[in-house]
């Protein structure tokens, strides 16, 4: 590519959030787009499996937006339980989970190994 003054730069892309470029901030190269999203979701989806986590499971925290270790994130414990309760009751993710039987599900457990605050 060509930057102001006719110097030539390339662009690559970086394992980072930010695209870096080799020339100075005055350079008008177009910025590539980065993996690092991809990369962090497949990271994710492995830990996921790893843990145990049945695949409609996966499939359904990925519909809910849960996509990296990052977003899996809880203010609490209490916030935590409250998702896994709507999780199992209001999502459906596993059959035959009721009002009394959710806190001890082994879903709750496999979810809870996944949280790094526990």
């Amino acid at each position: 590519m060509e930057a102001a003054g006719g110097v030539a730069h390339e662009a690559r892309i970086s394992p980072h959030p930010a695209v870096h470029c080799s020339c100075d901030t005055s350079c008008d190269c177009v910025a590539l787009p980065c993996n690092f999203a991809v990369t962090a979701d497949e990271a994710w989806t492995k830990t996921l499996t790893g843990a145990g986590i049945p695949e409609h499971v996966c499939k359904k925290l990925e519909d809910m937006q849960y996509t990296t270790a990052d977003s899996f994130c809880f203010k609490d414990e209490a916030t935590f339980e409250a998702f896994v309760k709507h999780l199992l009751l209001m999502e459906k993710v596993e059959i035959g989970v009721d009002e009394s039987s959710w806190v001890f599900h082994p879903l709750c457990g496999k979810l809870k190994g996944l949280w790094p605050e526990f």
